[in-house]
C-alpha cells in the first residue's frame, strides 16, 4: 500500500518472482474505504493503512 501523488505513468517492469502475480490497483481513497467497509478487502494491514490515510486526510495533514 503506497500513498503517492502527482505521479507519471510508466510501463510497470516486475523484479522478482512474488512481482510477477501481484496485481497493482489504482483507486480513489474513497473507494477503497468503501470496499473496507463493505468488506471487499479483507487485508488487515491494507485496512489499517487506507484508514490510517482517510484519518489523517480527514484532519488535513495530506
Amino acid at each position: 500500500l503506497y500513498l503517492a501523488t502527482d505521479l507519471t505513468p510508466v510501463e510497470r517492469q516486475t523484479h522478482g518472482p512474488e512481482e510477477a502475480f501481484s496485481e497493482v490497483v489504482h483507486l480513489p481513497l474513497d473507494a477503497a474505504i468503501d470496499m473496507v467497509l463493505a468488506g471487499e478487502i479483507e487485508d488487515a494491514k491494507t485496512i489499517v493503512g487506507l484508514l490510517l490515510v482517510d484519518r489523517e486526510r480527514r484532519a488535513g495533514r495530506t
